[in-house]
């Protein structure tokens, strides 16, 4: 029977992705302070503009279901965003009660900076492992965000 927690001699799937997601966040964490943007992004922040980034047509409504948080937090976080100038709201052209948030093209820079070492990572596996691998591995990845995408609510 096959376990995600042991994979002979190696500390196990889950285990490595948790230990990924890990240092992903701590890279986050640091590269945070180093913004050109200048704007003091904090951890909660950078979920924020992460949602907003990775979500066609967003609004604080599908922020807030989301990430399970009042309305009025969300609205107090995306005013914060819009001060420090990383975001942008657009009134739909359709239906004038709705609001897109947006992620400015300079914000977007930023974030995607964090994301180097992650980058220099796929470039080291991408010369190690053959196409055949790679691929096998990228299905995998869609198969577990299928998963998460699946079960939103649990």
């Amino acid at each position: 029977m096959f376990s995600v927690y042991f994979l002979e001699g190696n500390m196990g799937l889950l285990e490595e992705l948790n230990r990924f997601y890990y240092r992903k966040s701590l890279n986050e964490l640091k590269k945070m302070s180093d913004c050109e943007s200048g704007a003091y992004i904090t951890y909660n922040s950078l979920l924020y503009l992460n949602v907003i980034m990775w979500t066609k047509n967003c609004t604080a409504g599908y922020i807030s279901k989301a990430l399970n948080v009042s309305k009025s937090a969300v609205a107090v976080k995306i005013n914060e965003l819009l001060k420090q100038g990383l975001i942008e709201r657009c009134q739909s052209k359709t239906d004038k009660r709705i609001y897109y948030i947006t992620i400015k093209p300079e914000t977007a820079d930023d974030l995607c900076k964090f994301d180097r070492k992650l980058e220099g990572a796929i470039e080291t596996i991408g010369a190690k492992y053959s196409w055949s691998h790679l691929e096998s591995f990228n299905v995998m990845l869609q198969k577990i965000n299928e998963e998460y995408e699946q079960n939103k609510n649990g």
